[in-house]
């Protein structure tokens, strides 16, 4: 794939390559925006199997 190409596919595509982390700390923020307030959000990290 060319510079070019992968470049088009970005511009179209922002949140393709965007890693789970990044997503969830979007929608945070997005959360916050819309409730015009201060939101704590808590996540375990552990795996529970």
């Amino acid at each position: 794939m060319t510079y070019t190409k992968l470049k088009e596919i970005l511009d179209r595509y922002p949140h393709c390559f965007k890693t789970v982390k990044e997503k969830e700390e979007e929608f945070d923020r997005l959360v916050e925006r819309i409730e015009k307030r201060p939101i704590t959000f808590i996540r375990s990290d552990r795996v529970i199997d």
